[in-house]
């Protein structure tokens, strides 16, 4: 069946032959697809600054989640996607942090501007993140998904976007409750 051949090819990561498909298959009947052999990591990570107001990462973090699990169910998705968060992140933290539970999804939650993000104690310059997500993706790491939930930082994603499968930011600046509220869905 050439359905199967093009999934086993996909999930295995092997070259695919252009396939014409004669009819609509049965879905039904395909297998499940393998899990993982490591579960898949979400890395939410937040910081607040002294400077600006104080964000409800808690909540934002509970949200998501919670949003994801109501989704995709805690049954099938428990043992294949596992939650990590620090609230407090520095630039110390989030390097210790990816290099620990190498994410595949990595969710930032903090003030942000066009050329950095404010991590706790220090603003991280979008250049040396860049940089660093770039080292790190080369390295054979699994991150592939990064979502700024920070004002105006559509820049610094639309750069890291060369380096990652997928990413989001914002262009313009984002209540805490509308962050919250987007991070949800």
């Amino acid at each position: 069946d050439p359905l199967t051949q093009l999934l086993r090819a996909i999930r295995r990561d092997l070259p695919v032959k252009k396939l014409a498909l004669k009819s609509t298959p049965n879905w039904a009947a395909l297998p499940p697809p393998e899990p993982p052999k490591t579960p898949y990591c979400i890395l939410f990570v937040g910081a607040n600054s002294a400077k600006e107001s104080q964000l409800n990462l808690e909540s934002e973090m509970r949200q998501i989640q919670d949003a994801f699990i109501q989704r995709h169910g805690s049954q099938s998705w428990g043992d294949n996607v596992i939650f990590k968060h620090s609230f407090f992140s520095s630039t110390a933290d989030l390097s210790r942090d990816l290099r620990l539970h190498d994410p595949a999804s990595l969710h930032f939650s903090c003030h942000g501007y066009i050329s950095a993000l404010a991590l706790f104690g220090k603003d991280l310059a979008a250049q040396d993140l860049v940089k660093f997500i770039a080292s790190w993706c080369t390295s054979g790491k699994r991150l592939q998904f990064i979502i700024a939930n920070a004002c105006d930082s559509a820049e610094i994603v639309q750069t890291l976007s060369q380096h990652v499968d997928f990413v989001i930011g914002h262009s313009t600046p984002v209540a805490d409750a509308d962050a919250v509220n987007f991070a949800r869905e």
